[in-house]
């Protein structure tokens, strides 16, 4: 996976993971395999993590060997259950905690009381080096909680017959051509990115949740369609009439998935773009949705514009409004997704139709 030309280096990842942890986000990790169930074997050794399984992503820190000044990166992760922990280097009990107790120690009473833990103790709660972790694990999710430098700005908006226009892409009686041309009907949201350097984007697009209703079962599908995101360059400003693959970066286009919400990280420069949110196939239904955009920078570093409904042009997001938002994230997790450790850094594959 290191060195990858969208996530960069192991170094710049590492460094991402503590900045995030610096701002208080919620962080969790997990193996996802498909056809594995139970403890995760390597080199034909159980290592104790569990595949398929949730764990909370408590600490990211460093420790200075007090001997020769060596420095070990380490995570500090809790499985929920309280019990099956990491059984290799830095897990309890290990060589390495032998040897560098002392510096452990400090490092455990530097924690806030309700943080503090035991070394050593069956409690769920263990230490894995940032190697072992980032081969063994596949699975990063962020729960962001935005600093005072960040701006929110949404829209709340529908698709509707007028303006569905559905993926770039060929499906079940829809060419290619068609399909691309079609994709062109969808709303267009306009951003124009205004300060020198590259300004960090987080987009959410989120539908109702399928429960509201109280009358329909998982996964929703009479209120929940599979959607996406994709940004798109805009030199002029103007709305695009197709899409045209050769101008996107496949690191600025979400998955398409059948969920409440998709997200997308990205690092834009100063320019121009349109963030176009579709659903999978054209719908003649009203489907609402909520395009949340979340930036490093202020009103006016960058500005936004409804290309095709020029009389919504969204409202910045007050701090009161984030607040209850981060509560509700927090009680439900929701989870921004980065596959394979970095969502939007990830090494990733253009569909077909999107070469």
């Amino acid at each position: 996976m290191f060195p990858n030309k969208k996530i960069g280096t192991k170094e710049e990842f590492w460094n991402y993971l503590q900045q995030r942890r610096k701002e208080e986000s919620m962080l969790g990790c997990a193996r996802k395999d498909e056809t594995v169930e139970g403890q995760v074997i390597i080199d034909g050794e159980p290592t104790g993590i569990l595949s398929r399984h949730a764990y909370g992503l408590l600490d990211v820190f460093t420790i200075e060997s007090q001997e020769n000044g060596e420095e070990f990166k380490l995570l500090r992760i809790r499985n929920p259950w309280g019990k099956t922990e990491w059984v290799g280097d830095w897990s309890d009990n290990s060589e390495e905690i032998e040897k560098y107790r002392k510096e452990l120690d400090v490092y455990v009473e530097e924690l806030e009381d309700d943080e503090k833990f035991e070394i050593g103790e069956e409690d769920g709660t263990f230490i894995i080096n940032f190697e072992d972790w980032s081969t063994i694990y596949n699975k990063l999710y962020v729960t962001i909680d935005f600093p005072p430098s960040w701006t929110g700005f949404r829209f709340t908006d529908s698709w509707n017959k007028g303006n569905s226009g559905g993926l770039p892409m060929p499906s079940a009686g829809i060419t290619a051509k068609d399909a691309q041309i079609s994709w062109g009907k969808n709303p267009q949201y306009l951003i124009n990115q205004n300060k020198n350097g590259t300004v960090e984007f987080f987009f959410s697009l989120a539908q109702n949740d399928g429960r509201i209703e109280g009358k329909y079962i998982f996964p929703f599908v009479e209120i929940i369609d599979p959607i996406c995101l994709i940004i798109y360059p805009a030199e002029d400003g103007k709305a695009v009439s197709k899409f045209d693959g050769s101008k996107v970066n496949p690191a600025w286009i979400s998955t398409v998935v059948e969920h409440k919400e998709v997200s997308l990280r990205a690092m834009l420069p100063k320019g121009k773009y349109i963030v176009v949110p579709s659903q999978r196939q054209p719908s003649s239904d009203e489907r609402p949705y909520y395009l949340s955009i979340y930036f490093n920078g202020s009103i006016g570093e960058v500005s936004f514009k409804n290309l095709k409904n020029p009389g919504n042009n969204g409202e910045e997001i007050k701090e009161e409004d984030e607040e209850i938002e981060v509560s509700q994230l927090r009680q439900d997790i929701i989870k921004t997704r980065l596959e394979d450790i970095y969502d939007s850094n990830v090494e990733r594959k253009k569909p077909k139709i999107f070469n």
